[in-house]
């Protein structure tokens, strides 16, 4: 709280506290000089952080790292739902640009929702296209992946020997 009413001195020049309204928001001054805002929510039963937020600039080097911690804390949460966690405690002018330049700047969020690179494949040959009889240009590799012939003088491929070579 005190860091908030630090934050507030340096970006707010209220002129007196009896000053009612800051970026047309309606405001009031607690007994602490901290700027809140009047919600209409004033009559509810909840906590006085709920009911009366406190205001903090959008250009403020501590206000950012409070939006990122808030959006790191809750698992990088989207824009929207950084907004209503944040909004249950502060007020920050022009919040949803705050949070979305915030998100956007997001190294983890950037690398979890980039595009995948669209390659294209490449045309078929043409003994692949070709009208053929069941299994005619189908080949199965007897030697497994990758096995030479140790016996030979000359190294080669079993899969790159034609089908009559196996008595087919």
């Amino acid at each position: 709280m005190c860091v908030f009413k630090l934050v507030q001195q340096d970006s707010f020049q209220t002129k007196n506290e009896t000053q009612t309204r800051i970026g047309g928001l309606r405001v009031l001054f607690d007994k602490d000089g901290t700027i809140r805002i009047k919600t209409k929510l004033l009559n509810r039963e909840d906590t006085e952080l709920f009911r009366l937020p406190i205001l903090l600039p959008k250009n403020h080097v501590i206000v950012d790292q409070f939006v990122r911690e808030v959006h790191q804390k809750h698992n990088h949460a989207g824009i929207q739902t950084t907004m209503g966690i944040l909004r249950e405690e502060i007020w920050i002018l022009q919040t949803r640009r705050k949070v979305k330049e915030i998100v956007h700047k997001c190294v983890t969020c950037r690398r979890f929702t980039a595009q995948s690179y669209d390659i294209l494949s490449a045309p078929l040959p043409n003994n692949r296209t070709k009208n053929a009889k069941t299994f005619q240009t189908t080949g199965v590799d007897l030697a497994g992946p990758e096995r030479w012939n140790k016996s030979l003088d000359c190294a080669f491929h079993f899969s790159s020997l034609p089908w009559s070579a196996f008595g087919a």
